[in-house]
């Protein structure tokens, strides 16, 4: 897990339960799962300032996707989770549009 100071603890695992439904607990086996990388990029905990991943989850449907650094959620938040923009970004970068 990423070093969250002890007193934050409880704070946090209100807010992932409030938030996403996801305790502390099912927080760290998930992060354990990925190997403590960010599902889309790879970055691992310990190369990110906060040392936290956040949770990423379905709009949609509230159903939790995985963890990503802030920089990957960001990203798929910009795109709104929209895929045929995603590809078009993909598509864009690689000159293809």
């Amino acid at each position: 897990m990423g070093k969250v100071a002890k007193g934050k603890l409880w704070h946090r695992d209100l807010n992932l339960i409030a938030k996403y439904g996801v305790t502390e607990e099912a927080y760290q086996v998930l992060e354990q799962v990925q190997n403590h990388k960010c599902k889309i990029c790879g970055i691992h905990i310990n190369e990110i300032k906060q040392k936290v991943f956040d949770v990423d989850h379905d709009h949609a449907t509230g159903r939790v996707r995985g963890l990503l650094c802030g920089g990957c959620n960001r990203g798929l938040g910009a795109f709104k989770d929209n895929p045929t923009s995603v590809l078009k970004a993909i598509q864009y970068l690689k000159g293809n549009l």
